[in-house]
């Protein structure tokens, strides 16, 4: 893992915090290569906004915006914004607003939808050890030649995956 060109900046006070992060190249193995990578962060109480971008102005451009909010010691909860991110130069939306609230033994996702084309992946429910709690989830026309080259494999897959389960129970 490689670091070039690091700048933070945060400022803490007992009402706010800001966060200002910026690396000029990051290299992880010979699969991920980041440009102008920029994490900004602003936040009063228990709320912080916040947006990853890296590689602007280039064809894998990536913007993506969330919100936290520090709910206690045991839970978060995100909201994820319509955002984008690219790798291999292709593009793929995080298309709704969706909320995923990380608690202690739960995981609640709500209307997560990334889209690409035609192919898309969707959550929504929740993942527990609760036989009541369920994880729908559809994926579509997914391309495993996109994967492949998305995941950096030395193996290349090929075929389109199609999978919808609704009611998903989690095994303990």
């Amino acid at each position: 893992m490689q670091f070039n060109g690091v700048h933070l900046q945060q400022e803490l006070t007992s009402n706010s915090m800001i966060a200002d992060y910026s690396v000029e190249k990051f290299i992880y193995s010979d699969s991920i290569n980041l440009d102008q990578v920029h994490f900004v962060s602003n936040g009063k109480q228990n709320d912080l906004k916040s947006e990853l971008t890296w590689n602007p102005k280039t064809a894998n451009e990536s913007d993506i915006i969330w919100d936290t909010y520090i709910i206690d010691n045991k839970t978060l909860s995100f909201t994820l914004k319509p955002s984008y991110f690219s790798i291999n130069e292709q593009r793929w939306e995080i298309e709704n607003q969706s909320d995923l609230t990380v608690a202690y033994e739960e995981i609640h996702v709500s209307k997560f939808k990334l889209e690409r084309n035609k192919q898309y992946i969707t959550l929504d429910g929740c993942l527990s050890r609760n036989d009541a709690d369920k994880l729908n989830f559809q994926i579509n026309d997914l391309n495993l030649v996109d994967i492949s080259s998305f995941i950096g494999s030395e193996v290349q897959m090929e075929g389109i995956v199609m999978v919808g389960l609704r009611e998903v129970p989690v095994v303990s």
